[in-house]
C-alpha cells in the first residue's frame, strides 16, 4: 500500500491518493470492496491500465476490473479522495480564540468500527478463497 496524502489541519480536510497492490489467491477474483466513510471526489484506476469500474455508495467503494484474475496475479488500484470534517475517525487540533494554546496536528482513530474514515480499508472475507491479498510490495 502506497500513500500520498495532503492534510489541511486548518480546513479540517484530508485528500490524496492510496494504492493498494492486490494478489489474488486463485484464479476467478474480479472485484473487491473498501470501506470508505463520506469520501468526496472520488476517482478510481489501474495505474496499470487494466480496464475496471467501481460503484460508490456513500459507505464503501465496490470495484471490479472487467477481466478475473489469474492465479497469484498482481494488479494495483488507486484511489483518489477528499475528506472534508469528518465526524470520527479523523481527528483535527488547531489553536481557537478560546484554545490559543492548542497544538497543530490531525490523528486518526484506527478502531476497527471506525476503518475506512481517512483511509480506503478493504473488506476482505476471508471465507471466499478468492479473496486476494493486498500487500506491499518489497522496495528494492
Amino acid at each position: 500500500t502506497d500513500l500520498n496524502l495532503t492534510v489541511d489541519v486548518e480546513g479540517e480536510s484530508l485528500s490524496g491518493t492510496v494504492t493498494h497492490t492486490l494478489r489474488s489467491r486463485t484464479p476467478g477474483f474480479k472485484s473487491i470492496t473498501f470501506h470508505a466513510v463520506d469520501f468526496q471526489k472520488i476517482r478510481v484506476e489501474d495505474p496499470d491500465g487494466n480496464p475496471l469500474s467501481h460503484q460508490y455508495d456513500g459507505s464503501e467503494i465496490r470495484i471490479t476490473w472487467e477481466v478475473d484474475f489469474d492465479r497469484n496475479e498482481e494488479r494495483r488500484v488507486a484511489i483518489s479522495y477528499l475528506i472534508v470534517k469528518p465526524v470520527t475517525g479523523l481527528f483535527f487540533s488547531k489553536p481557537s480564540k478560546t484554545r490559543p494554546d492548542l497544538a497543530r496536528y490531525a490523528a486518526t482513530d484506527s478502531e476497527s468500527e471506525r476503518r475506512g474514515i481517512g483511509f480506503p480499508a478493504s473488506i476482505i472475507r476471508r471465507s471466499d478463497p478468492r479473496s486476494p491479498s493486498i500487500f506491499a510490495p518489497r522496495r528494492s
